[in-house]
């Protein structure tokens, strides 16, 4: 009976997790779709022709992705700066959710994870 109760608990187990996976839709890392961490190069993702907004601040990456989203650019010109969708960046602090991007010489900021992608084969210099 024991041996029933155990292989039953880690049925069980199984099918919480896999339910959980497939709610929340986790799919594994691949080669281009992965965690960007600090000296890794990287690639700005947003709508064609867009811009993608790097807060100056730390702090202030969350409040800028929701300005993205409600295309507020007055806060926006004030405590970000704009760098273009497709953009390469390198990648030279993590904290939390957020990465500092250089965008050339000088230029750095804060952005959201999901703003970044990993460079496709031969996209990188």
């Amino acid at each position: 009976m024991n041996k029933l109760l155990m292989v039953a608990v880690i049925a069980g187990g199984f099918l919480v997790l896999y339910g959980v996976g497939r709610m929340w839709n986790l799919k594994p890392e691949t080669k281009y779709n992965r965690t960007l961490h600090k000296g890794d190069e990287a690639v700005l993702v947003g709508a064609e022709g867009s811009k993608v907004w790097l807060a100056k601040k730390w702090e202030d990456s969350y409040h800028a992705q929701m300005a993205m989203g409600e295309k507020n650019e007055e806060w926006l010109k004030g405590a970000a700066v704009a760098a273009p969708a497709g953009a390469r960046v390198k990648v030279v602090a993590e904290k939390e959710s957020s990465r500092e991007v250089e965008v050339e010489a000088g230029v750095k900021g804060w952005v959201e994870q999901e703003y970044l992608r990993a460079p496709h084969q031969g996209e990188m210099k």
